[in-house]
């Protein structure tokens, strides 16, 4: 039986899951953890990793259907979308080039 496990850290690193809410998961008896030393207050955490994997797929809030809507849909977003398409260039210098001093004096 193999019983992997994993600090907060590396939990958090594999699953995006923070530290705060894998010790809410913890006491609330949805995945399992021990205490290397339990009469420690700093002693490090384990986390079963087979637990955190079976409760991201069968207990975690579903991820949003579709990304967010952008805000703020500009003239230059709508010219740099066409240019992108089209592979011509937009019609003033880069932001790369000004900030290069490449601009050919066009400021």
């Amino acid at each position: 039986m193999n019983l992997s496990g994993g600090t907060a850290e590396s939990v958090t690193a594999l699953y995006g899951i923070p530290r705060n809410r894998l010790l809410e998961l913890a006491k609330s008896g949805h995945i399992r953890a021990r205490k290397l030393s339990p009469d420690s207050r700093s002693a490090t955490i384990v986390f079963r990793t087979a637990d955190v994997k079976d409760w991201l797929d069968n207990e975690a809030p579903t991820p949003r259907a579709q990304a967010f809507e952008p805000r703020h849909v500009g003239k230059r977003a709508d010219a740099q979308a066409s240019a992108d398409v089209s592979g011509e260039p937009l019609d003033g210098p880069s932001l790369a080039a000004l900030a290069c001093g490449h601009a050919g004096g066009a400021l």
